[in-house]
């Protein structure tokens, strides 16, 4: 496989349109909190990460954010992850919303949109770790999130 080969992978699987959903399923998932939309831009990171999503696959109810900090594996460079999958985030988030998959209001809270999202089964693993995820940091304001993962910033 050559360098080219490499660099249309990496277009597949990376592209904003493909990823999309994965981030819509953590918002239809997510409950009403302010400024979610910024929880939007943990999503990829965390979900992509193949130790994580293996945690978040195999989490139960009882299963906390704490105890997904409890490994430190996890949190170990996600601030550079998030930074690194900010732009592609924004682009996938704002595709959702240019498509009405995905809301923002006023108090910038997402919400599901008034057309469903059909390409929901592209990426299942992710899918279902976005939406477990969702119900972790559920219980938490949007800072507290950020403190708890110790995602200084945007």
């Amino acid at each position: 496989m050559g360098i080219k080969a490499f660099q249309n992978y990496a277009t597949l699987t990376q592209s904003p349109l493909v990823l999309a959903p994965v981030i819509e399923s953590f918002f239809f998932s997510l409950e009403h909190q302010e400024r979610s939309v910024l929880l939007g831009y943990l999503v990829l990171p965390i979900v992509l990460h193949p130790p994580s999503r293996q945690f978040l696959w195999n989490a139960k109810s009882t299963s906390s954010l704490i105890t997904f900090c409890k490994n430190k594996d996890f949190l170990a460079g996600l601030s550079v992850r998030v930074e690194r999958w900010k732009h592609i985030t924004g682009i996938a988030m704002q595709n959702s919303v240019s498509c009405n998959y995905l809301e923002v209001k006023e108090d910038l809270s997402v919400a599901a949109g008034q057309v469903t999202n059909v390409v929901d089964g592209l990426m299942p693993k992710e899918t279902k770790a976005a939406k477990k995820l969702a119900h972790l940091m559920s219980p938490y304001s949007v800072p507290a999130v950020y403190r708890i993962l110790g995602v200084g910033k945007l």
